[in-house]
């Protein structure tokens, strides 16, 4: 739930080659009969091997060089097998890369496109790792409305927020200066729900023109996505995206990603493209003004949470993904 008072805001091996442990072989218990049958196995064995050399020396040898031979076959290709479908389980022949986003269920690969913009950003113009505040706000704001405490520790941005009635959280870079705002930004940005209710929006805001006009994008763990925009003290939503299924991963952190344009828009979760916004949609000049940062939505009095913020990038892409 939105509110209209914005008295709160701060603006601004397996592999590995290991031999498996004798192919899942089961050694028998004491006192069982297959204990027994196993004793009188290996006894008949050392009795067995002196009567083969007593007999035949050359024999002998031979048939244990074929024995090892026979060993070593095995165990090269039991090992080889294990290799090849641990280390390369896409038989490419290169070991299978990791991603930096978390991987949400196969089910979405069909309904939102998976782009990674996050994997080819372009020129990177800033990246903020929250090594130190530098441009964000900190501190503790206490008031009818919430208390919030901004904090960079640990090489995060984290929020501890306790609402006391329904209320849109935001951090803007005020004086950020990206210098590409003639041809168009990209916004990422890795966020985790620490503690809260599932049902918490949190995600990134751009655009902001004054207290009563700025544009946001934000998730939440039941998977819900939706693009707002705030103006004239109503909410919007343009492009009517106002997602139920959108692929974040509960508990983890998840990447959001925004590419901008002067008309367009185009919105990511975690590498899939979830919603556009084009011309048609929206009456803005430009979506290029204004600053942009970190928002988060509380809907109800009483909520407590925690959230984190990491790896806050703005680049100048080669593409923007814009087209529906």
């Amino acid at each position: 739930m939105m509110n209209d008072d914005d008295s709160q805001y701060d603006y601004p091996e397996e592999g590995g080659e290991e031999y498996p442990e004798e192919a899942g072989y089961e050694y028998p218990y004491e006192g069982t009969e297959e204990y027994a049958e196993e004793a009188y196995a290996d006894e008949y064995a050392e009795e067995a091997l002196p009567q083969v050399n007593r007999t035949s020396p050359v024999l002998s040898v031979a048939a244990v060089m074929i024995l090892v031979m026979v060993i070593v076959c095995i165990a090269g290709a039991v090992g080889g097998a294990i290799y090849f479908f641990s280390s390369d389980p896409d038989q490419t022949g290169s070991p299978a890369a990791t991603s930096a986003a978390p991987q949400p269920p196969a089910e979405w690969a069909g309904q939102y496109p998976l782009e990674n913009p996050q994997n080819n950003p372009g020129e990177i113009l800033k990246t903020y790792t929250f090594d130190q505040a530098e441009n964000w706000i900190t501190g503790t704001v206490d008031d009818a409305a919430v208390r919030v405490t901004k904090q960079v520790t640990g090489g995060k941005y984290v929020w501890d927020l306790e609402a006391r009635q329904p209320l849109n959280q935001q951090s803007y870079l005020v004086d950020f200066q990206p210098g590409v705002m003639s041809s168009g930004y990209q916004l990422s940005a890795e966020a985790r729900l620490v503690s809260g209710p599932q049902d918490t929006l949190f995600g990134l805001c751009f655009h902001y023109q004054e207290p009563e006009r700025y544009w946001q994008f934000l998730v939440d763990e039941t998977g819900r996505a939706i693009v707002v925009a705030r103006s004239g003290g109503g909410w919007a939503y343009p492009g009517e995206i106002r997602l139920s299924d959108a692929p974040v991963v509960p508990g983890a952190v998840n990447v959001l990603t925004i590419q901008v344009t002067e008309k367009a828009a185009a919105f990511f979760v975690n590498g899939y493209r979830v919603g556009v916004i084009t011309p048609e949609m929206h009456q803005e000049e430009s979506l290029l003004s204004g600053s942009f940062g970190l928002a988060a939505d509380v809907p109800r009095a009483g909520d407590q949470l925690s959230l984190e913020f990491d790896n806050f990038t703005v680049s100048s892409p080669p593409s923007l993904n814009i087209a529906p």
